[in-house]
């Protein structure tokens, strides 16, 4: 007879306490636009991840041959229960820096609130957005604001 055993298989990866302090705007965007994803494929919606080089991070198959496409911007934390966004395109440290971005680049703009785990959609390009943590907490906020974009962009195409 095999005796069945409990391993502890991730021990080793538990994260050192200094994690949190540690900054890196790629992953933090990156795991913003998958919460993005998962959250619009759990609604019923065919959601993909864009190629790094386009202007946009996601698309969504909307169905009648309509594509809609989400720029993701992240914050990790509130300042004074305030989530500022400034959305432009490109690196501060890289040779092109940043620059705004076009009309015709995106569809909608997504502002995702890491630490909360939340979104707000908004139909066009949305250069700057705040918003308190209350709008991220509102009861079907998500929901609602993403709808919002969707009954937009069909009513454009």
């Amino acid at each position: 007879m095999i005796k069945a055993s409990q391993h502890d298989l991730f021990s080793e990866l538990v994260q050192a306490p200094n994690v949190i302090n540690r900054r890196n705007d790629v992953r933090k965007g990156d795991a913003a636009e998958m919460y993005v994803i998962a959250k619009l494929l759990s609604w019923g919606y065919d959601a993909h991840g864009a190629r790094r080089d386009m202007p946009y991070d996601v698309f969504v198959d909307l169905g009648s041959s309509q594509i809609c496409r989400l720029q993701v911007k992240c914050r990790s934390h509130a300042k004074n229960d305030r989530w500022t966004y400034h959305a432009v395109r490109g690196n501060w440290r890289s040779a092109t820096g940043t620059y705004n971005y076009e009309v015709g680049d995106y569809d909608a703009s997504v502002f995702f609130a890491l630490s909360l785990e939340k979104a707000i959609f908004r139909p066009g390009i949305v250069p700057y957005a705040n918003f308190r943590t209350a709008e991220f907490m509102r009861t079907g906020a998500e929901i609602e604001s993403w709808m919002s974009v969707v009954k937009t962009v069909m009513q454009h195409s």
